[in-house]
């Protein structure tokens, strides 16, 4: 300690912490829209009304409302819709919160630049990586957030079975879903995600893409190591961990 050598943690300061309640509180809020949204659409598809997404239009809003239901199944799509209509408004008034937060931040607008990252994605990965210098490598990040596989060798045998889910787990979320959009919306890494789904299982797509956007990897190592994952026993020697940079 008196020569400096001693490693310092990182503790997030009481507004980064403040600002993620609020990117958590979202994240909630929404979660609990989607199933009430999701008890909605059974409702209707009971009733044989199979909309959609276009359950939630002018019109399909109003089929709902005229659908003859039972005593209690009325009064449960009335209390739903009731509630549906106080989540929206809230939930509109924290997305616009994480908006102006995200653009106090330049690092966040830097990382909207990439397709499928969006103001809580980036803002997110600003308030939980913190300072990006406590870390040597790309891969380090990914071992921070857990999307990395476990990991149980012995006797010369790798095993690699599913990843680790340590750390945040809103982040990850959040970096899955940018990797879905990305590979949805845009035609390069559409190209990207189909590359990957060649050499890696389907399942393990999104983790692979998610890894190339957040820890900068190259794809062709991603995809073989996830590969490894669904490989219960497999004979190799020690894996390489040391940490390259990009000069």
């Amino acid at each position: 300690m008196r020569e400096g050598n001693f490693p310092q943690i990182w503790v997030p300061s009481p507004e980064n912490r403040d600002v993620r309640q609020l990117l958590w509180h979202r994240h909630r809020m929404v979660q609990t829209r989607t199933r009430i949204m999701n008890q909605l659409q059974a409702l209707a598809m009971n009733e044989g009304k199979h909309r959609k997404s276009k359950l939630w239009s002018t019109q399909g809003r109003s089929e709902l409302e005229k659908l003859a239901l039972a005593p209690w199944a009325s009064r449960r799509r009335k209390e739903l819709l009731e509630l549906l209509d106080r989540l929206n408004p809230s939930i509109e008034e924290l997305t616009k919160a994480v908006e102006q937060e995200a653009n106090k931040r330049p690092e966040a607008l830097r990382l909207m630049t990439h397709p499928g990252v969006g103001p809580i994605t980036a803002l997110a990965y600003v308030l939980i990586i913190g300072t990006p210098e406590r870390f040597d490598c790309g891969k380090q990040i990914g071992t921070y957030i857990g999307m990395i596989p476990t990991e149980d060798s012995s006797a010369g045998k790798q095993r690699l079975g599913h990843i680790s889910k340590q750390g945040n787990s809103l982040l990850r979320f959040l970096l899955v879903e940018s990797a879905q959009i990305a590979a949805r919306i845009n035609p390069h890494w559409r190209r990207r995600y189909l590359h990957l789904g060649i050499r890696a299982l389907p399942r393990l797509r999104w983790v692979a893409g998610w890894r190339f956007v957040c820890t900068g990897c190259d794809e062709t190592d991603v995809s073989i190591r996830l590969r490894l994952s669904s490989v219960r026993t497999r004979e190799s020697s020690k894996p390489d961990m040391v940490c390259s940079r990009t000069p």
